[in-house]
């Protein structure tokens, strides 16, 4: 970003400087030429508004990627037990297939708007050009010289607002830079200050002692990422977990073996049923004295 910025601030330069030269040479032809400048500005407003949608989905459909991706190698296990390889893999192509049309789509449009904007450029030559034939062919008084217009002061204008022109249409691919990182920006600190939904309540308990034992009584679970096809990991389990004994837990991989000391610990928390440690309730219990 650092490179782009300064590339921004030369563009910015060569435009002010441009201008400076052009309306010292000639304010009236100057500002009949500048005459472009709302197209051009429109075009970037345009691009870079169009930048920021395509930004948006292509992360979009990028973080759905990474998720189908860390799903299926987290639960590696779980997918060669029961044999549904190739359904995973299906499951990745399209995640896969719909991130490149996503991007093809996207430099297709990038593409089409800056020819669109050079095709401007090129047009601004003609403009340009055939102002500069009206003014000499008319003798307009130029008011820096209180004389017609001479051929060296009307190229001189020409030349000065056109490199401008050129100079500033490079800020196109930087402002795409920034705005793209400001989408990126905006996702990264949406995800710093986001709010917790396991949180403890408003009174919640500092310390507590197990007397008796964990109880899940009905408790129905489905990882919060999973779609809703997918079977639930626990479906109204109900059992207890005795103090000062040792109670093994034995199941398949990815039969919710971790995820049930997760829940204790309120890393999830379930779609239904309840969680208690003797008679109180987990909710009641602050996060850190559980964690």
């Amino acid at each position: 970003m650092g490179e782009k910025f300064g590339n921004v601030i030369f563009s910015f330069s060569a435009l002010l400087s441009g201008m400076i030269i052009a309306f010292s040479y000639g304010p009236e032809f100057a500002a009949a030429c500048i005459a472009f400048f709302p197209i051009i500005f429109t075009m970037i407003v345009i691009l870079l508004g169009l930048t920021k949608k395509a930004a948006i989905k292509r992360i979009t459909f990028i973080k759905k990627l990474g998720g189908i991706i860390e799903e299926g190698l987290f639960s590696v296990k779980l997918v060669i037990s029961f044999a549904q390889e190739e359904k995973e893999i299906e499951k990745f192509s399209k995640a896969a297939a719909d991130v490149k049309n996503v991007a093809i789509g996207a430099e297709r449009l990038m593409s089409l708007l800056t020819a669109f904007f050079y095709t401007v450029i090129l047009l601004f030559y003609a403009y340009s050009f055939l102002l500069a034939t009206i003014f000499y062919q008319m003798e307009i008084i130029n008011v820096k010289t209180g004389k017609g217009y001479k051929v060296g002061d009307l190229f001189t204008v020409i030349m000065a607002v056109l490199q401008a022109f050129i100079v500033f249409s490079g800020i196109l691919p930087n402002l795409q830079a920034f705005t793209r990182a400001r989408v990126v920006g905006a996702l990264i600190f949406s995800t710093i200050e986001r709010v917790p939904q396991i949180k403890d309540k408003k009174k919640f308990l500092t310390e507590y002692t197990l007397d008796d034992a964990i109880n899940f009584k009905d408790v129905v679970f489905r990882y919060p990422t999973a779609p809703e096809s997918v079977k639930n990991v626990m479906n109204g389990i109900t059992f207890k977990i005795k103090a000062g004994e040792s109670t093994a837990i034995v199941g398949p991989s990815g039969s919710g073996k971790s995820t049930i000391v997760q829940m204790i610990e309120r890393f999830y928390t379930p779609l239904k049923g309840e969680i208690s440690f003797d008679e109180t309730d987990i909710t009641d219990i602050g996060l850190k004295s559980l964690r």
